[in-house]
Parts: structure tokens; sequence; C-alpha cells
């Protein structure tokens, strides 16, 4: 009876996505998208595909380019044209400010940069949400 219940228990965890977020004391990160937006936009002048996170319809990609002299992190977003994103951010595995982002003062084109702002390390989920669509993902800051 017990190996019956291990081998329910392991194939109803087969073919499930992999799950993100703070989980039994660990901060499991979203996976990434390699490639380029649909549209066929491209920012990347190097032979390999950037890696990006992307919702599943593939309407807002974000590219993290890593921490700024700031302290900040710059993260380039791409997303319907003329829509305004919004950005926010929290943090998983204890109490913290939240995340504060300068999405800058560009008018709305596909591509905007922006620097998110963490005031403690951990694992922080960001959400971002244009045009009635959202990106979810999760990051570690060291």
């Amino acid at each position: 009876m017990r190996a019956l219940l291990l081998v329910l228990t392991m194939s109803s965890a087969v073919g499930s996505p992999p799950q993100t977020g703070f989980l039994d004391g660990v901060c499991h990160v979203s996976e990434l998208v390699k490639g380029d937006p649909l549209d066929g936009s491209s920012v990347s002048a190097s032979a390999s595909p950037p890696s990006w996170y992307a919702n599943p319809s593939r309407t807002i990609w974000a590219m993290w380019n890593g921490k700024t002299y700031t302290g900040s992190y710059k993260v380039l977003w791409f997303r319907t044209q003329g829509e305004t994103i919004t950005v926010t951010g929290q943090r998983l595995d204890g109490a913290a400010p939240q995340m504060t982002a300068d999405m800058g003062h560009e008018p709305p084109l596909r591509v905007q940069g922006s620097a998110l702002s963490f005031q403690s390390t951990g694992c922080w989920q960001i959400n971002a949400s244009a045009a009635g669509e959202t990106l979810t993902f999760v990051v570690r800051i060291p």
C-alpha cells in the first residue's frame, strides 16, 4: 500500500509547471524565456538571444539587466505600444518596504527602461500590468 501511495504522489507531480515563490524556506525564481518578443523587436547585438521574463500570452516582456551604480536594477520592458505599464514588487520571505519602480518620463513606446529599487535582500515577486495583461515573476536579490 505504501508503494502505491508513492507512485500516485509522484505521478501527480509529473507534467505540472515549476512552482515559483517562497516555498519551504527556499526562493524558487522564475524561469527565463530565450529569444526576442514576437513582433521581431530585438535589443541584443550579440549572436546569442537575450533572456527574458514573459507572460504566457507574450504581450509583456522584461529583460533583467543587473545592478546599476546607484544600487537599483535596470529592467527593460516590452509591452503594447501606447499603453502605460505599472510595476510593483513585494518581498515574499520576510517583511520589507515595497520595491519602488522608476519608469522614467518616456512617451509610451513599445520599449521602456526602468530602475527597480529594493530596500532589502531576499525573494521578491515583481508584478507588471499593461493593457489588461499581467506578468508576474520571482527574483532573488542578493
